[in-house]
C-alpha cells in the first residue's frame, strides 16, 4: 500500500468542499453567540474519532448493509445534489417532519374515542 500524492489531494479537496469551512462561519459564530464556548478540543477529537472508526469499519459496514462505496458514493452525490438544488431555487424537497406527534401505527385506533384517550400513552 503505497503512498499517491494524487489520491490524498483528491481527498483533502473532496473533504474541503463537502464540509465548507468558509461558508460554516456564519453558522459557527451564530452557534458561539446562542450557546456560549464551543469545545473546539473535544469536537475536534470525536471528529477525528469518528473518521479513523469509519476509515477501519466503513467498508465492512457497507458490505452488511449489501452496498458497495461506488453505489454508496453515487446515492450520496444525488442527496448533496438534491440538497444543494433545494438551497439554490428555494423549493422544498425533503419535507420536514410535520407530522412528528402522530404515530403512524397504533393499536387503540380500532378502540373507542375516551378509550384511546386513556391508553393513548402505550403507543408513545
Amino acid at each position: 500500500m503505497g503512498f499517491k500524492i494524487d489520491e490524498l489531494l483528491t481527498i483533502v479537496f473532496t473533504l474541503f468542499a463537502v464540509i465548507d469551512i468558509v461558508g460554516s462561519i456564519p453558522l459557527l459564530i451564530a452557534m458561539k453567540e446562542k450557546s456560549g464556548a464551543i469545545k473546539s478540543l473535544k469536537v475536534t477529537l470525536i471528529s477525528g474519532a469518528l473518521m479513523i472508526l469509519f476509515l477501519f469499519l466503513g467498508k465492512p459496514f457497507l458490505q452488511l448493509l449489501g452496498l458497495d462505496v461506488k453505489s454508496f458514493a453515487v446515492g450520496g452525490s444525488i442527496v448533496i445534489f438534491l440538497l444543494g438544488l433545494e438551497m439554490v431555487l428555494g423549493h422544498e424537497i425533503f419535507k420536514g417532519d410535520k407530522m412528528r406527534n402522530l404515530v403512524p401505527w397504533c393499536p387503540l385506533h380500532s378502540r373507542s374515542l375516551p378509550e384511546a384517550e386513556r391508553l393513548q400513552l402505550l403507543c408513545l
